[in-house]
């Protein structure tokens, strides 16, 4: 969880250097945020991942329906505020994220950083 945390501040300072999109890829973020959003328990809607993906509207929701196309994300109602739409990963997303983050440990950690 805490290296999810730096893997996003990270890719977040990669922003302030670079100029809008050279070194964005809006899946990875969106996939990310939902996985510390559920590893903290915490909601996340759709349009809260669409301002996590820093792309357009129209792209945020193309890269949405791809990632629940490939069953990595799921979209349902909110049943508090059925004007929402709550989004998480799906079980494969969830196992995905923590296999990658677990290597990506790994590495760090054999790197001697």
């Amino acid at each position: 969880m805490d290296f999810a945390h730096r893997v996003m501040d990270a890719r977040a300072k990669c922003a302030a250097y670079f100029p809008k999109g050279v070194f964005r890829d809006s899946a990875w973020d969106m996939m990310l945020e939902l996985f510390i959003a559920g590893e903290e328990r915490r909601v996340v809607c759709v349009k809260q991942l669409m301002a996590v993906s820093g792309e357009s509207s129209t792209g945020a929701m193309r890269r949405i329906d791809r990632l629940e196309e490939v069953r990595l994300i799921r979209r349902r109602p909110d049943p508090e505020d059925h004007r929402r739409v709550i989004v998480n990963l799906t079980d494969s997303g969830r196992e995905a994220m923590t296999a990658l983050l677990t290597n990506l440990i790994k590495a760090d950690a054999t790197s001697g950083a």
